[in-house]
Parts: C-alpha cells; structure tokens; sequence
C-alpha cells in the first residue's frame, strides 16, 4: 500500500466547462436562433466573408453575462479557446449575432480585421421567448 500523506493536501481542481458551438443563440427582441441556424443561413445566400475592421467594432456593448467571478472566467476560456478563422456573422440589421469571443480574441491577438458574413435576411427563428 502506497502512503498517500502528501496526496491528502493536493487543492481540488476548478473545473470550468466549455460550451460547444451548438449551446450558441442569438436572440433579438423575443426571436432566438442558434449559431448553427445562422452559419446554415449565410451558406444557404452563397455568402462570401468580407474582412471586417476592428477598429469600427462597438465596445461599448457587453456581449456576454458576467454576472460574477464564474462567469468571468467561463467567458475568459471561451475567447482563449474561439477559432478566430471562423468569420463572425451579422444579422440582417447590422448587429452582431454571433462571434463576440472571436472578436476579443482577435482584438487581444492585435488584428486589424477579422472575417465576417451579413446576413441578407434572417432565417425563421429557432425558438421564441415569452415576455412576461
């Protein structure tokens, strides 16, 4: 039997999970979509990413909760961990619909742009929120 008294003071492990690109929406007024529904969308116009300034980016806006410390730190390893050669997508007004974590990355990395598609019409919406 081996002795495990230097084992009993290792600290525990904080595990933070990641989210996969299937647990991504998008949700203007009540309507949501799903990243996937997006990307299909941008597929389904032919679309071709055009090189989008990230000097023009609106910082002003916080694209995701951060309600406390977790979610800081959940949302810090979700743009350590993006694929910034995925081009972010508009919505067919303008905003941005899904690509926050690439843009802080690329932002962090020092790009000038990153690539992105503008929707051209939404496609029917995933899902709609009630408001109560």
């Amino acid at each position: 039997m081996k002795n495990n008294k230097k084992n009993k003071n290792i600290p525990p492990v904080v595990e933070i999970e990641d989210c996969s690109f299937e647990e991504s929406s998008y949700k203007r007024r009540e309507f949501v979509w799903t990243a996937k529904s997006l990307y299909k969308e941008a597929e389904l116009e032919k679309l071709t990413p055009f090189e989008f300034p990230l000097a023009s980016f609106d910082l002003s806006k916080l694209g995701f909760r951060l309600d406390d410390i977790f979610d800081f730190i959940y949302q810090v390893k979700r743009v350590m961990n993006v694929d910034t050669s995925i081009p972010i997508i508009f919505d067919n007004e303008g905003q941005l619909a899904d690509g926050y974590h690439r843009v802080c990355r690329a932002l962090l990395d020092g790009k000038a742009t990153i690539k992105a598609y503008r929707l051209k019409k939404m496609p029917d919406y995933d899902h709609r929120e009630t408001v109560e």
